[in-house]
């Protein structure tokens, strides 16, 4: 009797673990050679066109350390679009530093769906409206089958994004030369000193035009008296309220994060085509 409650226990206990789905690890993903750039599990794509698209993600990697890589499926084993993504990249050894700098954009055909994954200096670069925007040059292409043309263009949106964080990064003197400067102080000047000019000479013509005679007011001239009475004065007061920031408010402009399954930080996001 023992023995069969013990057993009884053994398959209920079972059953529950059973009833949970599994959560992501990295058996969810293939292990890959992480200089490669492109896998197109989905054959999306022909050879000659991932050979394209992976040295273009090499060259930007080399070019700002921010590495990259386009990844095609036809099935996510049960995960969603951005949780495979993040899984792919974070069980793999994709990343550049010490905080894995990169970005990742899946095409799960299963679901019809594009994910973006970012992490490190990439979840700065590219904020939520970065990732929209990016969203939305390929949107269109992924819709219409042509994958090639949405990767080469997620490519290149990627690195002017990256390339446009760079320069904003640079202090003040790198960013111009003394060329640019001594430019932009002469076409300036010269711009406000040419509208002063023509300002001070449409006023000018004005003033100098003939004073009117005084036979011109003689016909419609009248002499009148007027005179204002003092009686009393009355102040009043009301006090300016003063402005009251709310606290707590989210910064705008930022990246909405998320910790994927590896406990690593991800910002990104996805859309269906």
């Amino acid at each position: 009797m023992k023995k069969k409650t013990i057993f009884f226990i053994i398959y209920l206990i079972f059953t529950m673990v059973s009833a949970f789905p599994a959560s992501a690890s990295a058996d969810d993903v293939p292990k890959v050679n992480a200089d490669i750039k492109v896998y197109d599990y989905a054959e999306l794509l022909t050879e000659d066109q991932e050979k394209q698209l992976a040295l273009k993600a090499k060259d930007i990697l080399a070019r700002h350390n921010i590495d990259i890589a386009i990844v095609t499926v036809n099935t996510t084993n049960g995960l969603s679009s951005t949780e495979y993504a993040d899984d792919f990249y974070d069980y793999n050894p994709f990343g550049y530093g010490n905080d894995a700098s990169g970005l990742l954009m899946l095409i799960n055909m299963e679901e019809r769906e594009v994910a973006l994954s970012t992490t490190g200096n990439a979840i700065t670069i590219f904020t939520d409206r970065n990732i929209n925007s990016l969203l939305d040059e390929i949107y269109s292409d992924l819709g219409q089958g042509d994958y090639f043309k949405a990767s080469n263009i997620f490519l290149s949106e990627s690195e002017r994004y990256i390339s446009k964080w760079e320069f904003q990064q640079k202090p003040f003197r790198e960013k111009y030369t003394v060329f640019h400067i001594l430019f932009f102080s002469l076409f300036f000047g010269f711009g406000a000193g040419g509208f002063i000019t023509f300002i001070l000479f449409i006023f000018s013509k004005k003033s100098i035009s003939g004073k009117p005679h005084m036979s011109t007011y003689q016909d419609n001239f009248e002499l009148t008296t007027r005179r204002d009475n003092f009686l009393s004065t009355n102040t009043t007061r009301s006090a300016i309220p003063k402005n009251v920031s709310s606290s707590g408010s989210s910064r705008s402009g930022g990246s909405t994060t998320h910790t994927s399954s590896s406990g690593r930080t991800h910002g990104g996001g996805s859309r269906k085509f």
